[in-house]
């Protein structure tokens, strides 16, 4: 059934790159990640994720994947993907890697997105208290070696505040 599945989506996302998309979000492997483990994420996701993103690749566009949660144990197996950006990470205690950590282990290779959750911090916390947070991560070298850097909340909904600071091009 997952192959049926991805043979869909890649048809649908190669039209979609003939017609001039060049930036795609993929919703992740999430159910691997958080629900089964690394075998379930080899046999599940890889051989499905990694094709699309290629494809998505070969016509210039972007491949930004999409996995909440603790990722830890998955960050390097994510960026083995070959996406060029990851959102969202969630810091403690809402996921399970501090964005200094995933940016030196992976942020040489995935622009990383998050870092400030908008539910439970951008929505519940005074604006102050945001500021200092992001204030800090933009502080931290690991975070961001480069001027390439794409700041913004670690999760998105319409409607819900946000933080975005561009250092230089995504992509």
């Amino acid at each position: 059934m997952v192959a049926i599945a991805a043979e869909r989506t890649i048809r649908v996302v190669e039209e979609a790159c003939r017609g001039g998309v060049d930036c795609f979000r993929i919703i992740g492997g999430e159910y691997a990640t958080q629900l089964m483990g690394p075998s379930a994420w080899d046999e599940l996701i890889v051989p499905f994720d990694r094709p699309l993103v290629e494809m998505i690749h070969s016509h210039g566009a972007i491949a930004h994947y999409h996995n909440h949660g603790y990722m830890q144990r998955f960050l390097a197996c994510i960026a083995d993907l070959g996406i060029d950006s990851l959102d969202p990470v969630q810091q403690p205690p809402y996921g399970d890697i501090e964005m200094h950590e995933a940016a030196a282990r992976v942020g040489h290779r995935v622009c990383l997105v998050g870092g400030l959750d908008d539910m439970e911090v951008l929505e519940t916390r005074p604006r102050e208290k945001v500021q200092r947070a992001g204030a800090g991560l933009l502080e931290c070298e690991d975070i961001i070696p480069t001027e390439e850097y794409l700041q913004v909340s670690s999760d998105r909904r319409p409607g819900s505040p946000s933080l975005w600071k561009t250092g230089g091009r995504l992509g």
